[in-house]
């Protein structure tokens, strides 16, 4: 079995919808496809150092980790976030249950804190668009009203992606309204 994590990235300018896909295996080491090389070791070292900085546990797994449609040119930092999820879920650290009403996009800092993104508007209307609810940084929809669409939740770390995908949390304080 494997995670399936919606995610969007700035494209453009508009955004690109794009799936995450995690599975964890016998045998060792981290492989992420679907990205060019130099975008591959940034990401892989912000997903890694955030989630251990938060005391969350890598295991020591093979863990393969597809991005689907490949990408090669495009700013693939809002995936930091879809990617995180994806490893918690798949590891049991994070409910999978809600996982596929929600597209995300966030770059992570290395202490869990979510930073902005280009085009994040462009993501809340892709998941406007196919009935999702949105997961994006709260530094990038801040200024949007009046245009804000209704599904959007602001974050500012992991910890806050963590209470709205455990639903018996409180996280309304989350969801931005116009």
């Amino acid at each position: 079995m494997f995670t399936k994590v919606k995610a969007a990235i700035p494209y453009r300018n508009c955004a690109s919808e794009i799936l995450v896909e995690v599975q964890m295996t016998t045998g060792i080491g981290i492989h992420l496809v679907g990205l060019a090389d130099h975008f591959l070791k940034e990401t892989l070292l912000r997903v890694l150092t955030a989630l251990d900085s938060l005391g969350y546990h890598i295991p020591g797994k093979k863990i393969i980790i597809n991005i689907a449609p490949s990408l090669n040119e495009m700013d693939s930092s809002a995936l930091d976030l879809p990617i995180a999820i994806g490893i918690l879920a798949e590891s049991g650290q994070c409910p999978q249950d809600n996982l596929n009403k929600y597209i995300l996009a966030g770059e992570l800092g290395l202490d869990g804190s979510i930073r902005t993104i280009r085009n994040a508007k462009g993501i809340a209307e892709i998941a406007e668009q196919t009935g999702n609810c949105c997961i994006l940084p709260l530094e990038s929809v801040l200024d949007w009203k009046p245009d804000l669409p209704n599904s959007v939740y602001a974050v500012s770390n992991l910890t806050d992606v963590l209470r709205i995908l455990r639903t018996d949390n409180d996280f309304s304080d989350l969801l931005r309204k116009n």
